[in-house]
């Protein structure tokens, strides 16, 4: 496990715990929204790679969806109620 401070986005200042090593994908699914969060070994915390959401939904592939497949980051809910 990989539990750390969050610097970013909107889990800036909070705790997140990832089960994978290099991060994890922070997912709005009411807003359509997400976020890339990657894992840092000397700090042991996470940093949000871009603060800009990123729509769950898109054409053609990019980070977002390798993420979600590759084995080395968490796919993750937002702590944060839906609508």
């Amino acid at each position: 496990m990989y539990e750390g401070m969050c610097f970013g986005g909107p889990m800036n200042r909070l705790i997140a715990i990832s089960r994978f090593p290099k991060g994890f994908l922070l997912v709005d699914k009411p807003k359509g929204q997400c976020w890339l969060y990657d894992w840092d070994d000397t700090t042991s915390s996470f940093t949000v790679r871009s603060e800009d959401p990123m729509p769950v939904l898109a054409e053609g592939e990019d980070n977002r969806f390798r993420a979600a497949e590759e084995p080395y980051y968490d796919v993750l809910a937002a702590p944060w109620g839906g609508e």
